[in-house]
Order: C-alpha cells, then structure tokens, then sequence
C-alpha cells in the first residue's frame, strides 16, 4: 500500500482483505457481521469498498479472531 493512498483505494484495499479474512475462517456474510457487532450492509459495503471501516468494529475483528490490524 502506498504511503499517502487515496481513500477509494484505501476503502478497495481493507474491502479486499476483509473478503480475505471471512473466506479464510469459512465465515459467511451474516455470522461474521454479527460477531463484529455491526449490520450485514455495513459489512457489505466495506467489503465491496463502498465505504471503510470503522476503528471499532476493527478492534472487535481483531480481538474476536485473533487477525493483527496491520494486516488488515
């Protein structure tokens, strides 16, 4: 990832690696929202880079599955 990315290509980057992560843990869409504690469109648009993420719900992904933010 560059330095200075742009927030669309930050938003496609964390969108990819979250598709990476669910898929990696055989997670579906659903579940994995409601372990993260946010709604299943949220996730949706994070994961399809319509919006980013937010700081909590990536704290809650790391600790619920052990994933270091970094690689997020």
């Amino acid at each position: 990832m560059p330095r200075n990315p742009r927030p669309e290509d930050l938003m496609t980057h964390v969108g990819r690696r979250l598709v990476a992560v669910r898929r990696m843990l055989g997670v579906q869409q659903l579940p994995f929202a409601n372990a993260i504690g946010v709604e299943p469109t949220a996730l949706s648009n994070w994961e399809n880079g319509k919006r980013l993420a937010d700081t909590v719900a990536m704290i809650r992904l790391s600790q619920r599955f052990q994933i270091p933010l970094d690689f997020i």
